[in-house]
């Protein structure tokens, strides 16, 4: 009988020959991290891969490529890993990222230069020596810790209520060797976007309160900074919503003098 296939017929490659392939050729898989096992007290992520269902990848934590720190923040995200090893009769594959991280880092090191807009992926917020930071990925795995003073966007705002797992934004490189980037650095100078009238009514946050003066963000130009005199009746803190008047404005001098009005609820 002739081997006649049905209309549409599409032929499908063996998973596990293609996940061979990959491994001999030092392909890189998409994966995610969906889980985190111990083995001797060290932990493992527990891989799933979108392409390829009911096959599961262990990352040993030398393996991982991130700080032991960071282990835990990778659930649920997607990375990228190479296959070493492939266990058909148990659907296991063993994995490892950190080849694809020191690559990844050889190869920034030749294309990036000081100045350069790249786009990056917020991977976790943490406190590094008491200092709020961004840990962006800026390309094949490798990740950068970005400061608060050059992450933040909203003065008045923390970076978790400004930035979620898994965001893109641009970054400019502000130097390659160490490898080094700021997210403030890449947008434009938020005193430019400014626009202010003498007698003006604004509303904003209080950013800081400091030697009888008050500093607010104003909503409309988030990273500006007013300075308001601490009025004589009512208690003024950090993060109270306050609306204002303006009695001075200049984007040359970068100055914006206000008069606070009301707390806003």
């Amino acid at each position: 009988m002739a081997d006649l296939k049905p209309e549409g017929y599409r032929h499908v490659a063996d998973t596990w020959e293609v996940l061979f392939q990959m491994k001999e050729r030092e392909r890189p898989v998409e994966a995610q991290v969906g889980a985190i096992d111990y083995v001797d007290g060290k932990p493992v992520w527990i891989l799933v891969f979108p392409d390829y269902p009911g096959i599961k990848g262990y990352v040993p934590d030398q393996e991982t490529g991130v700080d032991a720190s960071l282990i835990s923040r990778f659930v649920g995200q997607d990375i990228i890993v190479k296959i070493k090893g492939i266990d058909r009769e148990n659907n296991i594959i063993a994995c490892s990222r950190k080849e694809i991280v020191k690559e990844a880092a050889e190869d920034l090191q030749k294309k990036l230069t000081a100045g350069d807009i790249i786009p990056v992926t917020v991977r976790a917020i943490v406190i590094i020596d008491n200092i709020s930071t961004l840990i962006v990925d800026v390309g094949g795995g490798v990740l950068v810790d970005v400061p608060r003073s050059q992450a933040v966007i909203r003065r008045a705002a923390t970076l978790r209520e400004q930035y979620h797992i898994g965001e893109t934004v641009n970054a400019m490189v502000v130097s390659v060797n160490p490898l080094q980037v700021s997210v403030r650095a890449a947008r434009p100078d938020p005193w430019s976007q400014a626009d202010y009238k003498r007698g003006q009514f604004i509303s904003g946050t209080v950013y800081r309160v400091v030697d009888g003066n008050v500093l607010i963000e104003p909503d409309l130009t988030p990273g500006v900074l007013g300075l308001a005199p601490i009025p004589l009746m009512g208690d003024v803190q950090k993060g109270y919503r306050v609306s204002c008047k303006v009695r001075y404005f200049s984007a040359e001098q970068k100055k914006l003098h206000l008069y606070l009005v009301n707390r806003l609820l």
